[in-house]
């Protein structure tokens, strides 16, 4: 039979302490991100009030809200592209063509 063992057994009062405190900023993360979507939630559901108040008609309203949105959505693409490239191995582009298919047949 095997035995399994927990790693918190095995680790003394240091190791516990840092997994006390990583368990800590999980918990914390965790709480930020509810609020967040809380927030993102209640800005959702009072749109229609602000396109309904808006003086522009409604596809005017939706044009600038895109445009409005653009720079926070590039900001955030970039911040993805950057953490892709540092995951990617850097002897192995994404896009190298393979021996097989690149050779000329002859």
């Amino acid at each position: 039979m095997i035995e399994v063992r927990s790693s918190l057994s095995l680790a003394g009062p240091e190791d516990a302490a840092e997994i006390a405190a990583a368990a800590a900023a999980r918990a914390r993360r965790a709480r930020g991100a509810i609020a967040t979507l809380l927030l993102g939630a209640v800005a959702i559901a009072f749109a229609p009030i602000f396109v309904r108040l808006s003086e522009l008609g409604p596809v005017a309203t939706a044009f600038y809200r895109m445009l409005f949105a653009l720079p926070a959505l590039w900001l955030w693409y970039g911040i993805e592209r950057r953490r892709h490239q540092r995951r990617a191995h850097p002897a192995t582009p994404l896009l190298q063509p393979t021996g097989s298919a690149s050779s000329p047949q002859g």
